[in-house]
């Protein structure tokens, strides 16, 4: 009897581990949303919302790409603080469009 309730124990056990896998489709489109809201919070000059999708922490590495090169900036008190009174003393939305014309 012992031997038979020690097996549906682990049987109990083994049956309510579930592999939970997420479908690659599922995660690309995820981060895509991401993405394309945090761009578009920017857009908005929304800067309480866009400040919602970054880590607010000294590892976060932002990276600005013009025409003339690059920059980066470590930390969210430099690059954070300083969009906060850029979105305030520019609160125009961006007009500007943006299409993906990636197809893979």
């Amino acid at each position: 009897m012992k031997k038979i309730i020690y097996a549906l124990f682990i049987l109990f056990l083994t049956s309510c581990q579930q592999n939970k896998t997420i479908a690659p489709e599922i995660i690309e489109t995820a981060i895509k949303n991401v993405v394309t809201e945090e761009t578009y919070a920017y857009m908005e000059k929304d800067y309480e919302k866009w400040a919602s999708y970054w880590g607010h922490s000294g590892a976060v590495l932002r990276l600005d790409v013009t025409k003339e090169g690059f920059s980066q900036t470590r930390g969210w008190d430099k690059s954070g603080g300083h969009l906060e009174r850029f979105f305030k003393e520019n609160p125009e939305p961006i007009t500007s469009t943006f299409v993906n014309n990636r197809t893979t």
